[in-house]
């Protein structure tokens, strides 16, 4: 039997989501989602254990300096080893795969600024402004959104961000007339040099 940490549900194919920062820069952060495509075990302690985790990220383009630190693998996946962390002041340690089960997220903190190809949208749970703009703005077309539990009402600005909006509008050509007449000298000023 292979040793898992607890993660009973680990498997080839499942979804996942990484829980903490592994690289910011190289775009292995909390909340990137992924499918477990391969998984290397070894013996430690006479008993098969898990070692790496190979994920193929929905992001491509993360993971690349990853992929790159494992020798010998040409696969195009992103290995994830365990991380440690210190409990206690007396020495307990954590080790385990920063990852979980995850085959839906919350618009509330998970999907902002990701991208997909579909979703399934619910707006039942909607309990703030513009909770339902990112939800449903997250797909790469109309064609891929499905959207359950519609009730006009869940969508929503906050209104404070409405009025100021409102302001911009009115203001930003009142603001910007002055300074057409430096953009005209400027171009003048720069026709005779």
């Amino acid at each position: 039997m292979i040793q898992t940490g607890g993660f009973k549900g680990m498997k080839e194919r499942v979804r996942i989501m990484i829980l903490r920062n592994l690289d910011v820069e190289d775009g292995l952060v909390n909340g990137t989602f992924g499918t477990i495509a391969n998984i290397v075990t070894g013996q430690q302690d006479g008993k098969t254990t898990v070692t790496t985790i190979g994920l193929q990220l929905d992001n491509p383009t993360a993971g690349q300096r990853f992929r790159k630190k494992i020798q010998g693998q040409s696969d195009n996946l992103v290995y994830i080893e365990r991380t440690e962390e210190n409990m206690t002041k007396k020495g307990a340690v954590r080790r385990q795969f920063p990852m979980k089960l995850s085959f839906a997220c919350t618009a509330a903190c998970t999907v902002q600024g990701m991208t997909m190809e579909s979703a399934v949208v619910s707006l039942k749970r909607v309990f703030e402004p513009g909770m339902s703009y990112v939800a449903l703005s997250r797909t790469t077309s109309l064609r891929g959104l499905n959207i359950t539990d519609f009730e006009e009402k869940k969508i929503y600005a906050d209104p404070e961000i409405t009025a100021a909006m409102e302001n911009m509008n009115q203001a930003s050509f009142e603001c910007a007339r002055p300074l057409l007449q430096h953009v005209k000298l400027a171009e003048g000023t720069a026709q005779n040099l």
